[in-house]
């Protein structure tokens, strides 16, 4: 009897990269030559969020091109058939109100200008993205945690899903 046909779960494999893309420092680091000197885009990290989102999309063609910034990414994102939604689920997309990261990272101090940031949601309490003070992508509360009254310390501004991709996906 011929063996039956293997049929990939990208879906699957896709939440298994984004899992195990935690703690990876291949997303601290984006080179161009800008006026003939060599430029970190990402600044050691520090502005890599859209940069290590879009690659793993990218990786599964869930979106056209890499970004640096969460803006390009939420319009290839819908030029690509990902729809907002109020009903999240884990490998959607999260992209939270801007905000300032400010911390240290292998002993070099940084604090970014306000700008939005995105990542993926992993369950109504947990997200993945990139944290500057962390060193690359990391788990965190949805909002960042909460404030002394129980507000959250970060808004979110949307989710997106992809209406068919997850179609098959065991885990959701």
């Amino acid at each position: 009897m011929p063996p039956s046909p293997l049929h990939l779960l990208s879906a699957d494999t896709y939440l298994a990269m984004i899992r195990g893309s935690e703690g990876s420092g291949m997303y601290r680091h984006n080179f161009a030559l800008q006026d003939g000197k060599r430029e970190d885009l990402v600044r050691s990290g520090q502005r890599s969020c859209a940069f290590y989102v879009t690659h793993i999309l990218l990786f599964f063609q869930l979106i056209r091109e890499p970004h640096l910034r969460v803006a390009g990414t939420v319009r290839d994102l819908l030029a690509c058939g990902w729809e907002p939604t109020t009903t999240p689920k884990i490998g959607d997309i999260v992209v939270w109100e801007e905000q300032v990261f400010s911390g240290s990272w292998e002993g070099v101090t940084f604090t970014n200008e306000p700008h939005p940031h995105i990542g993926f949601y992993l369950s109504p309490e947990e997200a993945i993205s990139n944290v500057p003070s962390a060193g690359g992508p990391a788990r965190h509360h949805l909002t960042f945690g909460t404030t002394a009254d129980s507000n959250p310390k970060t808004s979110i501004q949307a989710f997106y899903t992809h209406p068919t991709f997850f179609a098959e996906c065991t885990e959701r």
